[in-house]
């Protein structure tokens, strides 16, 4: 085959793949980029929506029933969403502290009678340190013999869940029957007990957004509260029976998960000058230090008591010189700290009490027992 036979082949090959690539049903091109709301709404709690996109499938794409003919948009599916929703509610142009809902996006798919099915979690936060977590499922479905543009039934979609979800966040939830998931009621005169995943009997309205079906299922979970990681340098000193004076720096993470009850582990170094009377010990000791502590604080507020205690597990090798000789020693043991404190701040704690020191493996400081303060620095 000469040059020009090959030359014309791949021309041919690279048209002929060319028409098929754009000429695919699969690739629908949809504008997406000028946003007009459906409806406008109150945005009473000053909400912002931050939207994820957490399905298994294309950004820019919304799945089709069959599989193949999938709907593809220039803008991606969840930018475009966050879009919509931010300008769908009014916005108070004197509050600038919004209260920022994260949206993810389990599923979108069009359905064969012009309808379009979602599933979307909104985590509304409650504090710095929890939120509840609502998941709106629906199936929204268009007029018969309407314009039926993929792009109209989507935003109709959203306007619907839009609704639904400023509705159910305001919900009492004392007011409603509640049905569990094995359909037993636990409830009282007041107060609606909160379980597993729970489902509001009430419906949505119908007919809305030139809908002529609408299927909602609107679930909350029980509260979703996130796992709270913090850290801290400290900086303690210690006096007892036979520690002159000790100083310890260490660096801890705290983790919880209601903001009351943490636990966690940390590493330092600690120093003791050591007067040791009893053994006839005088000197003093560095050592790595490894501690686990637990503490409860009374209140979630910024300043707040609490009470802990720490397990601190402290090792090291230490050389004593006999006069005559010198003999190295290794030791490890552990020491208790019980403490009550007070966290003025977010970004400052003091605590203090008694410490036990027992089995510590140590020549010099075998045992003792004293009295701490300690300053943490707290930073996330």
């Amino acid at each position: 085959m000469n040059s020009v036979s090959k030359y014309f082949l791949y021309s041919l090959v690279f048209l002929t793949a060319h028409i098929f690539t754009n000429c695919s049903p699969s690739k629908q091109i949809t504008e997406n980029k000028n946003i007009s709301p459906c409806k406008y709404f109150e945005n009473i709690e000053n909400y912002s929506f931050i939207v994820k996109d957490e399905r298994n499938f294309e950004s820019q794409a919304i799945q089709s029933y069959d599989g193949a003919n999938s709907f593809y948009f220039k803008t991606p599916i969840a930018k475009y969403i966050q879009a919509y929703f931010n300008q769908s509610i009014l916005q108070d142009s004197l509050n600038s502290n919004p209260k920022i809902v994260s949206l993810f996006i389990d599923q979108l798919k069009f359905e064969k009678d012009n309808s379009l099915k979602y599933s979307f979690r909104f985590s509304i936060p409650l504090n710095t340190d929890s939120s509840i977590l609502l998941r709106v499922a629906s199936k929204y479905v268009a007029v018969k013999n309407s314009a039926n543009e993929p792009l109209k039934i989507l935003d109709n979609a959203l306007t619907e869940c839009l609704d639904t979800f400023l509705l159910r966040s305001k919900i009492d939830n004392d007011r409603y029957v509640v049905v569990k998931k094995n359909s037993n009621l636990k409830q009282n005169a007041n107060t609606t007990v909160l379980e597993d995943s729970i489902i509001l009997t009430d419906t949505i309205k119908q007919d809305r957004y030139n809908s002529s079906k609408t299927i909602s299922e609107v679930k909350i979970d029980k509260v979703f509260e996130k796992k709270i990681n913090t850290q801290s340098i400290s900086f303690m000193y210690n006096a007892g029976e036979n520690i002159e004076s000790g100083f310890q720096i260490a660096y801890n993470r705290r983790i919880s998960s209601n903001n009351l009850f943490y636990y966690g582990y940390g590493i330092g170094l600690l120093y003791y000058q050591i007067n040791n009377l009893s053994d006839g010990f005088k000197g003093f000791l560095i050592s790595a230090a490894f501690p686990l502590s637990i503490e409860y604080y009374f209140s979630e507020d910024e300043s707040r008591p609490y009470i802990g205690a720490s397990l601190k597990l402290a090792s090291g090798n230490e050389k004593i010189d006999y006069g005559g000789f010198q003999k190295s020693y290794f030791f490890f043991g552990p020491t208790i700290e019980p403490c009550f404190g007070f966290k003025f701040s977010n970004s400052v704690s003091i605590d203090a009490g008694p410490y036990f020191l027992a089995l510590f493996g140590s020549k010099m400081l075998p045992n003792d027992f004293g009295a701490r303060i300690n300053l943490n620095i707290w930073f996330k």
